[in-house]
C-alpha cells in the first residue's frame, strides 16, 4: 500500500526588516524546484507568489509538494540549498524580499493593484516560457493589463512543439508580474503570471 501524498505548506517567519523565511514544514529531504534552482544560477531572483511551488519534501518514502503560503504577496526568493538535502522541521528552505510597486518592470497602474490579493496563473507542462510570439513581436501581457478569460498569457515550448497557455479562469483579471523570465525554464504547477481578481480600473492595454 503506498504512502498517501499530502501537499504541504512552508512555514512562514518574518523579520522586522519585512525579510521572510521560508521553513521546512516536516523533517524529511527537500528538493527545490528545478525552475527555481536554475532561475537562480543564471543570476536570477525568480519571483513567487501565494499558493506558488516551492519543491517537494520526501518524508518517509512519500515525495509530497511544498508549496507557498496563500497570503504570501510576490517576492524574489533566495534558495538556502540548490540541490537534495535532507531538513529538519523548521529549517530554513529559502529567504524572501516582497516586491515593491516601484521594482523591476512594475508599470504605473500597479500600485493601484494590491500585491497581497495575488495568485499564479500556472504552467499546465514542463517546458520553456516565451512571453512573446516572437523577438520582435510585443509581449502578449504586460505588467497591469486585464487578462481576459480564453486570452494567450504565454508560450511553452517543449521539444520544439509552441503551446499556447491561455487565462482558463471565468473571469478578467490583473497583470502583476511575470513568474519567470522570458526564455527561462518552468516546470508543470510553476507561476506565469502573478495577477489579481481586482482587474476594474485597471489598463487593458494590448499586448
Amino acid at each position: 500500500m503506498s504512502a498517501q501524498v499530502h501537499t504541504l505548506v512552508a512555514i512562514t517567519h518574518t523579520a522586522e526588516g519585512g525579510e521572510v523565511t521560508l521553513k521546512a514544514p516536516a523533517v524529511g529531504r527537500f528538493r527545490p524546484l528545478t525552475s527555481l534552482v536554475q532561475a537562480q544560477r543564471g543570476a536570477q531572483r525568480p519571483v513567487i507568489g501565494p499558493n506558488a511551488p516551492l519543491g517537494s519534501l520526501e518524508v518517509l518514502g512519500a515525495r509530497h509538494p511544498v508549496v507557498c503560503p496563500a497570503d504570501l504577496p510576490p517576492s524574489s526568493l533566495t534558495l538556502t540549498t540548490r540541490g537534495l538535502s535532507a531538513v529538519v522541521y523548521g529549517q530554513a528552505l529559502a529567504s524572501l524580499t516582497p516586491l515593491k510597486a516601484s521594482e523591476g518592470e512594475a508599470s504605473e497602474g500597479d500600485e493601484q493593484v494590491s500585491a497581497q490579493e495575488g495568485y499564479a496563473l500556472e504552467a499546465p507542462i514542463d517546458g520553456t516560457v516565451y512571453y512573446s510570439p516572437s523577438p520582435e513581436a510585443p509581449p502578449f501581457v504586460r505588467e497591469g493589463d486585464t487578462i481576459t478569460p480564453g486570452q494567450v498569457i504565454a508560450l511553452v515550448e517543449v521539444m520544439k512543439f509552441f503551446y499556447e497557455i491561455k487565462h482558463e479562469g471565468d473571469r478578467p483579471v490583473t497583470a502583476l508580474k511575470r513568474g519567470v523570465t522570458h526564455g527561462a525554464p518552468i516546470e508543470a504547477g510553476g507561476a506565469l503570471w502573478f495577477v489579481s481578481d481586482r482587474a476594474e480600473g485597471a489598463g487593458g492595454g494590448e499586448a
